[in-house]
């Protein structure tokens, strides 16, 4: 009998390629984002919790801006679950003229 290897569903996703999540340049660019913006939700002003950093601009198609701070906004997780229904492309439109 053959032995399975696990593989989780984003390995299969990204064609088994490793995640971007997990590289050492974007766990850099995250933390500093989130100290800029002292680990509070950009939109809802909540504090702590599960915060996730956002691209303004596309991951995919600014690949030079994928790890440039000014790129990059703190979320909670509910408010990045509503950025990315209200902007299905990914990018941000800043309302404040940021």
């Amino acid at each position: 009998m053959k032995e399975r290897k696990s593989i989780c569903h984003e390995q299969l996703w990204r064609g088994g390629k490793r995640p971007h999540h997990s590289h050492w340049k974007y766990s850099q660019w995250r933390t500093k984002v989130y100290e800029r913006d002292n680990f509070t939700c950009v939109n809802c002003q909540n504090v702590g919790g599960y915060l996730e950093a956002h691209h303004i601009k596309s991951w995919a198609k600014y690949p030079k801006l994928r790890y440039n701070v000014q790129n990059g906004i703190t979320l909670c997780e509910e408010c990045h679950k509503i950025i990315h229904k209200k902007y299905p492309n990914g990018e941000v439109k800043i309302e404040n003229g940021e």
